[in-house]
């Protein structure tokens, strides 16, 4: 084979077989023989395109916000298996819009969801209040939604690790508010190891969404006078939708920015009060 210069399986698989079997003194129906069986081994298995649909539509999951407006922004609701940034200024209702978020999976979808709090912005008062408005009789809900704690970057990688895929209790969505807390301090200065920290961040969101057909809904700070979000350049191609939110008097907009599915710049109007976000209009 070497003579041959065949060194791979792939090259074995390309070669002309008359021509190898007279190189070896082989028959050549043995050699055919052997390339089925290593085509049948290490070759990919051809998948048509309605069974390829048909995998999507039965593992794609889409949560509601509880905001018809920002559900239409983002084609739908929050998708599983994608990573969703909400990135807005202090009291642009990023917390509410994640209270929102889980209570709508724990309750409609009756899936686990996983709320990784940083700064102890979480309050099971709030989610009772925005449930009793919303007239939820079943308290269910409550025991689907388990809050975690990380003070740190090293916290959160090692919760996340925690939350591979297990039988039933897997969560469907698992929510980090927020990053920018937990990233920034590792970042600028004599910080060495800043951005290889930050991308492992990275590399565990978008594992843990694909490999479990997670949905990832994180919230980011605005830097600046321009409204840029936080976490630099390095980090602007982490999520696959990202949605700024802003205030405008006593009222709220919500923008896309980043989107697969969606123009961006589109935007809606919302309101925060007891049954969580409301839509405006």
């Amino acid at each position: 084979l070497r003579r041959e210069r065949i060194m791979t399986v792939q090259q074995f698989g390309a070669a002309d077989i008359s021509q190898v079997s007279r190189a070896l003194c082989i028959s050549p129906q043995l050699l055919l023989s052997i390339r089925k069986r290593l085509l049948v081994q290490y070759s990919a298995i051809p998948v048509s395109g309605i069974q390829l649909y048909e995998h999507l539509l039965s593992s794609t999951v889409i949560i509601s916000t509880g905001c018809q407006g920002i559900d239409e922004l983002l084609y739908g609701g929050v998708y599983s298996g994608e990573l969703l940034e909400v990135v807005g200024g202090c009291a642009s209702g990023k917390t509410q819009l994640c209270f929102s978020t889980a209570l709508q999976s724990a309750v409609k979808h009756h899936s686990h969801v996983v709320y990784i709090d940083s700064g102890g912005t979480f309050s099971a008062l709030r989610l009772t209040e925005m449930a009793r408005a919303l007239n939820y009789q079943d308290d269910d809900w409550q025991s689907l939604i388990q809050c975690h704690t990380a003070y740190d970057i090293f916290q959160l990688l090692s919760c996340l690790e925690s939350l591979l895929p297990t039988g039933e209790t897997a969560p469907r969505l698992v929510i980090v508010d927020c990053v920018t807390s937990l990233l920034s301090p590792i970042l600028g200065g004599h910080q060495k190891q800043g951005h290889c920290l930050l991308q492992q961040v990275s590399r565990a969101f978008k594992s843990l969404a694909l490999n479990g057909q997670i949905a990832i809904m994180y919230t980011n700070n605005f830097v600046g006078d321009g409204q840029e979000p936080a976490l630099g350049r390095t980090w602007r191609h982490v999520p696959n939708t990202r949605l700024a939110l802003v205030t405008e008097g006593p009222l709220r907009k919500a923008i896309i920015t980043k989107s697969s599915q969606q123009a961006c710049s589109l935007s809606t109007l919302f309101t925060i009060n007891n049954s969580g976000i409301a839509g405006i209009g």
